[in-house]
């Protein structure tokens, strides 16, 4: 919960500062998916699976997420410039 409130406080703070639309959603994405790939090196849940050797599923899940947040921020930002 720690690791959400300043979450929490970065973007509020990137709030202030928005310069397009979609940017909050998209960095809460790159946050929390950070958050939860570290968070999930301290779960001692084996019954969750892996994909690999030293990354589990929800592992996996945050670096799909993490990707799609990246790549929607270009997107994004890309669009607003060119507009």
């Amino acid at each position: 919960s720690a690791g959400e409130f300043v979450n929490f406080l970065v973007l509020i703070s990137l709030g202030k500062h928005r310069t397009f639309s979609g940017e909050i959603f998209m960095s809460y994405l790159v946050l929390y998916s950070i958050l939860r790939f570290t968070v999930e090196f301290f779960r001692g849940d084996v019954e969750r699976g892996f994909i690999l050797p030293n990354l589990s599923v929800s592992q996996g899940i945050s670096l799909a997420v993490f990707l799609t947040g990246i790549i929607g921020l270009s997107v994004l930002r890309w669009r607003e410039k060119t507009s």
